[in-house]
């Protein structure tokens, strides 16, 4: 939902806007009036420029209803590709290979880059492959943290994994801003 909102208002302030749904889950995919695995096959997603059989993200781009915003939408199949993605990394000779592999996806963006203001990549909800891939792409992250404690201990907790493992793949990664956005909020608790 912040995803989607935040790309509208984008647009409306007349960005170009490409909104990259790697969430299996999908919401974001339906949100733009898309019904995943009915209207979308793994192949339009960014799995096929993950396993290195498109050379950049064109294919994938769909115009969405919402104007001045695209979307290169998901399906359930992004779930299996965890599991892919794992042997293809182990599959990977050197450490420099392995390391290689997370920084994909950073790649495919600057493949289409110049056609958008700002690209926005809607995360699985849990610390995978796919999600790494994201942090290393990512130039900044907004986090929404509902305002319950247990949903505070869990984004804390991210944040130590988030540092632990991007440390361990690129000792340089930086971002240009991190932020929590507290979500469900509810003033009588």
């Amino acid at each position: 939902t912040t995803c989607v909102n935040f790309a509208h208002y984008l647009a409306l302030k007349g960005y170009r806007v490409l909104v990259i749904d790697t969430d299996s889950q999908a919401t974001t995919t339906s949100m733009f009036g898309y019904v995943p695995d009915a209207e979308v096959t793994q192949d339009e997603t960014i799995l096929p420029y993950l396993a290195s059989e498109q050379t950049d993200l064109r294919y994938a781009i769909r115009p969405s209803y919402f104007p001045n915003v695209d979307l290169i939408p998901a399906c359930l199949a992004l779930y299996e590709a965890e599991i892919a993605m794992v042997m293809r990394v182990a599959g990977q000779p050197t450490p420099a290979q392995r390391v290689a592999f997370f920084s994909e996806l950073r790649f495919g963006i600057q493949s289409v880059a110049a056609q958008y203001d700002l690209i926005l990549i809607d995360s699985p909800p849990a610390l995978g492959m796919i999600s790494i891939n994201v942090l290393m792409a990512a130039d900044a992250l907004l986090v929404p943290s509902a305002a319950r404690m247990f949903d505070f201990s869990s984004t804390v907790q991210f944040f130590r994994m988030v540092h632990a493992y991007i440390a361990q793949l690129d000792p340089e990664k930086s971002y240009r801003w991190i932020s929590v956005l507290t979500t469900l909020f509810d003033r009588r608790y």
